[in-house]
């Protein structure tokens, strides 16, 4: 496996057959030389073929299309094989002689407006007059900041998810690009402020140019140049993971400079074959450090949709892409684990030699949905990750057939119905799915904080369980000497299975180390009773479980007498 390679997922098919897993489960976590695995390599470049990260351009979106607009902008055509760096078709923008260096901008605080409470949802849908205000709030406020961007006419994706009914808010959230790196000569971003880079940036190479258009799509600001993001005055840092070679290390070291400056929305447009346990541990870690992370599904639709990594690890929100009109991209990959979809097929984008192009991939649908997630974190800073995640998912529009799919999971991203869409209740020990995501000697170095403790001896807290997403949560529990451990779970919403495991077990799947288990059909409440040893206390594991594949939610109560 120390061969295979991953890729930022763009422009075409994977370059490499994959093979279709399940959910990621931790027995299969362990992969030899996983620090070795290249993400988005190319092959094959010198043979000729253009190949965007390790992705194959498709004959459907192969060619970049040329973005007209006002001779002060650069513009770039770019044609199948042609090298990166080709000329501009009308006059450039002059390149700096210099590389700037980072950028440590003034930051603004974040908005402190409210949203309305409440579910309004319907209303949203329902009532246009409620549009038609929430739109003229939205020119009002762009009449009196800058001219229109010239090419905002050809962002079509802005009606698709509604980013043309409701204003965006001023700097808020962070939301972090791990990517190619950023080319801040460009001219949306050469001035733009609240930008902050946390390595050193490298644009070379044919695919040097993804991470700008990726960024570009989340916070082109409204200047009067170009294009527009779709939250425009985003916080945005940028991690720069192509000059490493995309090693799995340099991705977990991404998130570790990110969620070191505090939780942010995590954008990761790219993808893989297999599960990789750094880039595992990485998610996971940004997850525990109360960051929502983004990715893009993969662009193997018609080559029957293999799973790709990260997309398919828990609590990552998955990102298919559509065409103009909310049909699926063709190319845009089928799994469970899509969670919702954005604009992906043909869209504008920041492109190489300081210009403009339209192109395709899941790559860049991800990044519109990590920046409408950061403007409704903004407006609603009350949020956790965690409820966050579900509001943008289920606040989505729902595309064709009613009900959740493979092709676009919930359905369409969309803006006005995320800001006000009911929030869920917290589910805030994520991510918990097994031992070594809880145990202090698992994948984070204090393990997760257990529920009871010597001297602490009762909790009760409330949880949420995803058939796809988290079919179980673990918890770390301390059972005394001579005491009784009692714990109740009762299902507020479908059923659970509750068990205990001895504190040796490295996973609630070792069913002889199961010290005690309740699993009664039905939404009734499930009890365990473990008796402690007669010399010492010890810590065991306690385990909720949707039994047969339906979403749940409970509240759990533990004592230790």
């Amino acid at each position: 496996m120390g061969n295979r390679e991953s890729r930022l997922v763009d422009n075409g098919v994977a370059v490499e057959e994959q093979v279709e897993i399940e959910r990621p489960r931790p027995e299969a976590r362990t992969l030899a030389d996983s620090t070795e695995r290249l993400l988005h390599v190319e092959q094959g470049i010198e043979q000729g073929e253009r190949r965007e990260l390790g992705l194959e351009l498709r004959r459907a979106v192969q060619e970049t299309r040329l973005v007209e607009v006002a001779h002060r902008v650069g513009l770039v055509q770019r044609r199948d094989g042609d090298d990166a760096n080709a000329g501009p078709l009308t006059e450039e923008l002059q390149r700096p002689p210099q590389r700037l260096p980072a950028l440590t901008q003034v930051r603004a605080e974040p908005d402190e407006r409210d949203p309305a409470h409440g579910d309004i949802f319907a209303y949203l849908v329902r009532m246009r007059l409620l549009f038609v205000a929430l739109a003229a709030l939205a020119l009002v406020g762009a009449a009196s900041a800058q001219p229109a961007d010239p090419l905002l006419a050809q962002e079509w994706w802005r009606t698709e998810v509604g980013a043309d009914l409701v204003e965006p808010p001023g700097p808020g959230r962070l939301v972090t690009v791990i990517d190619t790196g950023l080319d801040v000569a460009h001219p949306e971003f050469t001035a733009r402020p609240e930008t902050t880079l946390l390595n050193t940036q490298s644009t070379s190479g044919v695919i040097g140019w993804h991470g700008t258009a990726v960024a570009s799509l989340i916070g082109a600001p409204s200047d009067g140049v170009g294009m527009a993001g779709i939250y425009p005055q985003a916080r945005l840092q940028v991690f720069d993971v192509g000059g490493a070679g995309l090693q799995a290390v340099t991705i977990l070291a991404g998130i570790e400079a990110a969620t070191a400056r505090g939780p942010s929305v995590i954008n990761l447009s790219l993808g893989y074959p297999v599960q990789d346990a750094i880039v595992e541990r990485a998610v996971a870690l940004a997850i525990a450090r109360g960051s929502l992370v983004v990715a893009s599904a993969g662009n193997s639709g018609e080559e029957g949709s293999p799973l790709s990594f990260p997309a398919s690890f828990p609590h990552v929100l998955t990102v298919a892409a559509t065409a103009r009109g909310g049909a699926v991209a063709s190319f845009s990959s089928r799994s469970r684990f899509v969670d919702l979809a954005a604009p992906g097929e043909d869209v504008l984008a920041a492109g190489p030699t300081l210009g403009f192009q339209t192109t395709s991939g899941t790559s860049f649908s991800s990044p519109l949905v990590a920046g409408a997630a950061a403007w409704v974190w903004t407006m609603r800073p009350e949020l956790d990750a965690s409820q966050l995640f579900e509001i943008m998912r289920r606040s989505a529009r729902d595309l064709g057939a009613p009900g959740v799919d493979r092709e676009t999971g919930f359905g369409m991203l969309y803006l006005p119905a995320a800001l006000a869409y009911p929030a869920p209740a917290s589910d805030p020990h994520e991510p918990n799915e097994d031992v070594d995501l809880v145990a202090p000697s698992g994948f984070f170095s204090v393990g997760r904080p257990p529920l009871t403790a010597p001297g602490r001896t009762s909790a009760t807290l409330s949880a949420r369980l995803d058939a796809v997403e988290d079919q179980r949560d673990v918890y770390r529990v301390w059972l005394p000497a001579r005491a009784t451990l009692t714990a109740t779970a009762r299902p507020t919403a479908g059923d659970v299975d509750l068990g205990v495991w001895a504190s040796t077990a490295e996973t609630v799947t070792e069913r002889n180390l199961r010290r005690a288990s309740s699993a009664r059909r039905g939404a009734v409440a499930e009890r365990v009773v473990l008796k402690g040893d007669r010399k010492r206390g010890a810590y065991v594991w306690l385990s909720v479980a949707i039994p047969r594949g339906a979403d749940a939610a409970y509240s759990l109560a533990i004592t230790a007498r």
